[in-house]
């Protein structure tokens, strides 16, 4: 009865944690509102059948490398079906937030043992401990929490079809810290290593540390780029503008001073009481004017 409790739990855990997903993709390449109810049916077959294999997973191994991937797999498959004209942008994304999501069950993990649990009851086969869950539940929370700050500001379409790159690299990034860990435990697992939840936690925490500050300094500069660029198409348009500007102001002295030059002579015949002259200049101007 826990066993069977225990891993109705973390299939509800894991069907949330790939709804989630589904709200990003909500928020930045899919429109949620044109969905057809083919598509919608192929969304929550993914939530609730990826759903129901990670938790049945979940309650085997804290974390498995091959259902992580299947996981990323299966969802980018289903949401580049929606839209495949934004296959990248899917494939970052997906990757970028399971490998977090992935990043955070560790790092809740390794909290977890340095406050007294014991690494082999966290990360073993076949434990149904309730602790289990409540570490997957933080790590949901912690998203949960981004999400919001996404719907607060909604800017995520606007962020991801500008940073493509910059999410490319931090996927990169993810991929070999998410790596590196399941080796970690593999090795502790087995007896070839003796790192404490303490140092594995910290070790996490300035890895954080240091590629975020690394990718903000990366974005802060990517930003400052595009900031020039459009400062200079600015100042370029700007100088056109002049340009155009002086240009018509020159053909404004121009005729200005050719329409006074045409006044004096047109005095001048008035004057001298000529008015065929005047007929005669009147009309050879409108001909030259008209035909060039």
């Amino acid at each position: 009865m826990e066993r069977a409790t225990h891993i109705i739990i973390l299939t509800l855990i894991s069907c949330f944690e790939i709804w989630m997903c589904y709200q990003i993709l909500y928020r930045t390449v899919l429109e949620k509102r044109y969905l057809q109810t083919w598509q919608k049916i192929l969304i929550w077959g993914n939530i609730l059948g990826m759903g129901i294999v990670l938790g049945v997973n979940r309650g085997i191994f804290f974390l498995s490398s091959a259902i992580l991937w299947l996981c990323i797999f299966y969802t980018i498959v289903v949401a580049v079906i929606l839209n495949v004209k934004r296959w990248h942008l899917i494939v970052e994304i997906v990757g970028i937030y399971y490998l977090f999501v992935a990043l955070l069950d560790l790092f809740f993990a390794f909290c977890g043992i340095a406050i007294g649990n014991d690494f082999y009851q966290v990360f073993s086969a076949y434990n149904y401990s309730g602790e289990k869950c409540i570490l997957f539940i933080l790590s949901r929370i912690s998203i949960i929490s981004i999400l919001i700050f996404l719907k607060k500001e909604r800017k995520g379409e606007i962020i991801v079809e500008k940073a493509q790159t910059f999410m490319l690299v931090t996927m990169g990034i993810l991929v070999v810290i998410v790596t590196g860990y399941h080796f970690l435990i593999y090795d502790i697992l087995n007896g070839l290593s003796d790192v404490s939840g303490w140092s594995a936690a910290c070790s996490l925490l300035a890895i954080f540390v240091v590629v975020a500050f690394c990718l903000g300094i990366s974005w802060k500069n990517q930003s400052l780029k595009q900031e020039n660029q459009i400062l200079e198409v600015r100042e370029k348009l700007e100088l056109d503008n002049m340009r155009d500007m002086m240009k018509a102001l020159e053909q404004n002295r121009i005729q200005v001073h050719d329409m006074r030059h045409h006044m004096i002579i047109l005095r001048e015949y008035a004057l001298k009481k000529e008015y065929e002259a005047i007929e005669t200049y009147v009309v050879v101007k409108h001909f030259c004017n008209t035909y060039g």
